[in-house]
């Protein structure tokens, strides 16, 4: 066991129960799905397809992506631990572009065409090899531009920002795809084999292991801002006091 690891355990195991104490208050706060039958399955789905509800489904995930995370750098697959740290990266984004119009900031065009796109079918008949939809995303550009004007001080470098943003999604992004460059840290000049059954040993997984801090503070905060765009003060309050009391105890900076 290594220090760095220990280190993120404990951090991990507070994390992990504070959002599993506040996911099950903010799922409360919507109408639930309800049961409907597509391609002759019976299924369910979200009928108003409203913000709150596209919130909670990111909150899911962002959930279960933090437990992914962990289970997957334990087993020293620090590699597969980035891919789902990209998917997290982009669930934080978009829990805060659908938060701002429920916090003060502007709902804008963009709001109603993501919320088409994310609740829409993927397919639309029988078969579902010849009857894909076509989908009408909004580009990740624009949810960062849009989080930047809704959340960010008058005297920030608004633009540096977005560069440090793009960049971000970008790197990570490499772990999804397996660039070249990113799948080479797998390559243990030692044996001179890849490393297939996990990173265990070298200082690609420490440095996953704090890296992966960053996402366990990160996931706190996403759930406080949902939770005041769920209009659940008390909640909020919570894992603020909670979050920040981590930051301190771990050492977290910005």
């Amino acid at each position: 066991m290594t220090r760095e690891l220990e280190t993120s355990r404990a951090m991990y195991e507070q994390v992990r129960t504070e959002l599993l104490f506040g996911f099950p208050i903010l799922e409360a706060t919507v109408p639930a799905p309800r049961a409907t039958t597509l391609r002759r399955q019976r299924t369910f789905r979200y009928l108003e397809r409203s913000l709150q509800q596209a919130i909670v489904v990111k909150l899911a995930r962002l959930v279960t992506g933090v437990q992914a995370t962990w289970h997957l750098l334990v087993g020293g697959f620090s590699q597969e631990a980035g891919a789902i740290q990209r998917i997290l990266d982009q669930l934080d984004s978009d829990i805060s572009f659908l938060s701002g119009p429920l916090i003060g900031g502007k709902r804008e065009p963009i709001h109603d065409r993501y919320l088409k796109e994310f609740f829409q079918e993927e397919f639309d008949g029988a078969d579902p090899v010849v009857s894909r939809l076509a989908r009408d995303r909004v580009p990740r550009a624009k949810i960062r531009a849009y989080n930047v004007r809704t959340f960010s001080d008058p005297d920030d470098n608004t633009q540096r920002i977005l560069d440090v943003l793009a960049f971000v999604e970008g790197a990570y992004s490499g772990f999804i795809h397996s660039a070249g460059a990113h799948a080479m840290d797998t390559f243990d000049a030692t044996s001179g084999r890849f490393l297939i059954q996990g990173m265990h040993g070298t200082p690609f997984l420490d440095d996953s292991f704090v890296d992966f801090r960053n996402y366990l503070h990160r996931s706190l905060v996403a759930m406080a801002t949902a939770a005041i765009a769920l209009r659940q003060r008390k909640l909020f309050e919570h894992l603020k006091e909670r979050s920040d009391r981590i930051a301190a105890d771990f050492r977290m900076h910005g």
